[in-house]
Order: structure tokens, then C-alpha cells, then sequence
């Protein structure tokens, strides 16, 4: 991959949808819904006009992994169900992980509360962390609002894109003694 290729993470419990999602932003036309859970396999790099998305697996048996799928990230996509009360608070461990052990700011990470397809109706309100209540939260249903998750992710990538050309800004002021 090269230097210019934005990286970013999607990360969070396992059976939230990370899959789904990536699927979805690399292409909002397919159908979202693929039957059975399948569980994935450390890290799958899904390519995107606008980066390269990796979905890394929930599963804690790759968490040795995760310090070399974290590197060199520019943002992170941290996703929970909000029908899973509780769940929200398992972020905090992807967040220090990803977003914190890369030293990003929040800016450069979102949270999506990813309704799953089957569920109908408004999720439940997430009571966030307050580590987490500066990281701008959106709840997503691929299914029911699916424009709502394109326009954030989109909006993200922005905020990712800048903060990358104020890194690589600095890194230059930095040689250049200015």
C-alpha cells in the first residue's frame, strides 16, 4: 500500500455488522444481507475509491495481530449493536486500542450503532462512555437509512483526509526547520 493511500480501520465487538458495512460502502447497490454469520478471518482490505477499508475481526483470538493491522492507520470506524445493551462500553477497549495506540485524534474516528438489518423500529438510546462522548456517533441500519450511512461515512472521510495533510504538513515543516 502506498503512502498516499488512506487507511482506515473498522473495528468493534464480534456479529456487529463490520462486514456488512464494508460491504455496503464499497458498494451501496449490493444487497447488505448475506444469510449466515461469517466470522472473519483477522483482517479483510476492502478497496474504496477514497481508501483502503479494513475490516478486522472482532474475534480477541487475532488480537495479536491487531498491533500490525493498526499501523500506520489514519482513522478508525468503531461499530457496536445498540440492541446489545452494554456493548457500547466494549468499545472503549477498541477505541484505546486503535484510535488512542495510533496516536489519532477524534476526529479521525467515528462510531456507527449498527442496527441490524433484521431489527425494525428505533434502537435503543446508547448511554456512550464518556471517553467516547467527544467522538461523533451515528446510527446506522443498512437497510432502513442507508443515505444517512453513506453521507457520515463520506463526511468522515473528509475529517480523515485533513488530518492526514496536517500530519504530513507537519512532518515536512518538521525537516524543513520551518
Amino acid at each position: 500500500m502506498s503512502g498516499s493511500t488512506t487507511k482506515v480501520l473498522i473495528v468493534g465487538p464480534q456479529e456487529v455488522g463490520k462486514t456488512v458495512l464494508s460491504n455496503f460502502l464499497a458498494d451501496p447497490m449490493s444487497d447488505p444481507v448475506h444469510g449466515e454469520y461469517r466470522q472473519t478471518k483477522g483482517a479483510r482490505i476492502v478497496e474504496l475509491s477514497t481508501c483502503h477499508l479494513w475490516d478486522v475481526s472482532g474475534n480477541k483470538d487475532y488480537a495479536d495481530c491487531w498491533p500490525a493491522i493498526g499501523r500506520n492507520a489514519d482513522g478508525v470506524i468503531l461499530v457496536f449493536n445498540p440492541d446489545n445493551e452494554g456493548q457500547e462500553h466494549e468499545l472503549v477497549e477498541w477505541y484505546q486500542r486503535f484510535v488512542k495506540g495510533e496516536n489519532l485524534n477524534n476526529q479521525q474516528c467515528i462510531i456507527f450503532a449498527n442496527q441490524s438489518s433484521h431489527m425494525k423500529g428505533r434502537p435503543r438510546e446508547p448511554d456512550l462512555p464518556e471517553v467516547l462522548m467527544p467522538v461523533q456517533l451515528v446510527t446506522t441500519n443498512t437497510q432502513e437509512s442507508p443515505r444517512v450511512l453513506s453521507e457520515a461515512f463520506e463526511a468522515f472521510m473528509k475529517k480523515v483526509r485533513s488530518a492526514k495533510r496536517a500530519d504530513r504538513d507537519r512532518v515536512e515543516d518538521g525537516i524543513l526547520g520551518a
